[in-house]
């Protein structure tokens, strides 16, 4: 069941060509596993042991019955991956990391630091933001393909929807219904007198893209998707979800346009408020960060929210975080953590930066280095987590080389294109 939950992120094709690659280049190096190796391998694999002993009894079934292949098939697959793992220690073997790569490798994971910052968010100058005709006239023209809209599909449907707490002859007394259902649709009954017949609204999604899918319909991404490969006015089968049975049907298509600026025109006001917004965010963000230096320089000594409140400037605290940490307020914000990590006592308020919210300046609050004595106990664990890491970018540089150097052509087909049965 997993398989399939994440079989649409897998490329296995390119899966076995990589294989076949790695297994070539570990012929030419003459590189072999003995039988002894192999079963001395799959012998030290845990779910084939019974209290602490290779089980042969176990092994058998677990082999046939859920990797569903003979022995022989299993041991053969286990030599190719101990090829590999030779391939991999012969390539990457004289890899090393010195001590003071580990030491700043470290630090980078492990350092916090507590930052102030004074946040202008950009809707907070959607109201201040105006635009002229003229100005949007100007603005269509100059960018018009970026108001292009994509191919987009009107759908009607039918929900047969399952009860709350929905039991199994309930269950079965709705498939029956929609089994109808589909009878009469295809028997040349009307949409709409379905409908009408069964007491169900007539229900329509109004047109949405693949790049912007109803996702108030409730429906999954993959059967948003799947809807686009209906022809117009073609019947989809039924489609049973967590919610109940769907039957859909494509209203009307509609191709890819460039529309004219009439249509256009409540995007290009709502693209052109956004873009003033933010020019405005920016330079209130710079104004403030001025004001609030010209304070600190005057009176180094003092609080730095009592300062921001005398300025009248919106201050907000983070709590302490390491690199890569999510921040309330902001999120993982690459350029919020490496300008907050470039502070320092000798330079502790930034330049404003863009966040996706708006713009904001920062003050360092504390800065807290790492425990050495914690790091002398996980030195040389996170030394070998660190050179795995680089034993295993290393070796994708090489598989790259390789496939590159093979420059593989197939001529086979993709097993989607076999005939069904086949």
């Amino acid at each position: 069941e997993n398989f399939f939950k994440i079989s649409q992120f897998l490329d296995l094709s390119k899966e076995a060509w990589d294989r076949l690659i790695l297994l070539h280049e570990a012929q030419k190096r003459k590189i072999k596993i003995s039988d002894q190796e192999v079963i001395s391998a799959i012998q030290e694999i845990p779910f084939f042991k019974t209290t602490d002993r290779f089980d042969p009894v176990l092994y058998q079934r677990i082999v046939q019955y859920v990797f569903r292949c003979t022995p022989r098939q299993f041991e053969e697959g286990m030599r190719d991956s101990l090829i590999f793992a030779k391939l991999f220690e012969q390539e990457t073997f004289l890899i090393d990391i010195p001590d003071e790569e580990i030491r700043k490798a470290y630090q980078e994971a492990n350092e916090e630091v507590q930052i102030d910052y004074i946040l202008y968010a950009n809707k907070d100058f959607a109201n201040a933001a105006t635009v002229s005709p003229d100005e949007m006239q100007s603005y269509y023209e100059e960018n018009k393909e970026s108001f292009r809209l994509p191919a987009s599909i009107n759908i009607e449907y039918l929900h047969l929807e399952y009860p709350l707490e929905i039991t199994e002859e309930q269950r079965t007394a709705t498939a029956d219904t929609m089994g109808e259902i589909m009878r009469d649709l295809s028997s040349g009954v009307l949409f709409e007198e379905a409908a009408k017949k069964y007491g169900l609204p007539l229900q329509e999604s109004g047109f949405f893209s693949k790049e912007q899918p109803n996702l108030t319909l409730g429906w999954s991404y993959e059967l948003l998707q799947k809807v686009f490969e209906l022809k117009e006015g073609q019947l989809s089968p039924p489609i049973e979800t967590s919610k109940g049975y769907y039957v859909l049907r494509v209203k009307q298509k509609r191709d890819a346009y460039l529309p004219e600026f009439t249509e256009a025109k409540p995007k290009v006001l709502e693209t052109l408020k956004t873009l003033k917004a933010k020019q405005l965010a920016q330079s209130e963000a710079q104004k403030g960060l001025e004001r609030f230096k010209q304070t600190v320089g005057a009176n180094p000594q003092k609080d730095i929210a009592a300062i921001a409140k005398e300025l009248n400037l919106p201050i907000q605290e983070t709590v302490s975080f390491k690199r890569g940490e999510y921040i309330a307020g902001i999120g993982v914000s690459k350029e919020f953590q490496e300008t907050a990590f470039a502070l320092n006592e000798n330079n502790k308020t930034s330049d404003p930066i863009e966040i996706t919210t708006g713009f904001c300046f920062l003050n360092l609050r504390d800065f807290i280095p790492v425990d050495e004595q914690k790091f002398t106990e996980e030195r040389d664990e996170f030394a070998s987590m660190l050179l795995q890491k680089k034993k295993n970018e290393a070796f994708t540089d090489f598989l790259s080389r390789l496939r590159a150097s093979a420059n593989l052509q197939s001529n086979l087909e993709r097993p989607s294109d076999f005939p069904v049965g086949n």
